[in-house]
């Protein structure tokens, strides 16, 4: 892969390492986001309870983030998507 291309797939995804609690997590708020879309096409379910489980992910993040001590940029840039999510729900 040229580094051009590299360059280009480093704005877009992140390489960075996470713990299995976390990920766990994760394919858990996956899945959660997967029911609550397929309760929403078969009962009332209201869709925007997916942005309610963003905003949670958004939390985990930023907690992930600081648990790993990285750059307090991505805490609060994690916090701050997990704040417009639950405005957005909240909306």
């Amino acid at each position: 892969m040229s580094n051009r291309l590299k360059d280009v797939f480093s704005l877009f995804f992140e390489d960075r390492k996470s713990t299995k609690p976390f990920v766990q997590i994760r394919y858990i708020m996956v899945t959660a986001m997967g029911l609550v879309l397929i309760l929403s096409f078969i009962t009332d379910v209201k869709i925007h309870f997916i942005l309610l489980l963003l905003g949670i992910g958004s939390i985990i993040d930023a907690i992930e983030s600081y648990c790993n001590k990285e750059n307090k940029k991505q805490v609060f840039l994690a916090l701050g998507f997990a704040f417009l999510w639950f405005l957005v729900f909240l909306t």
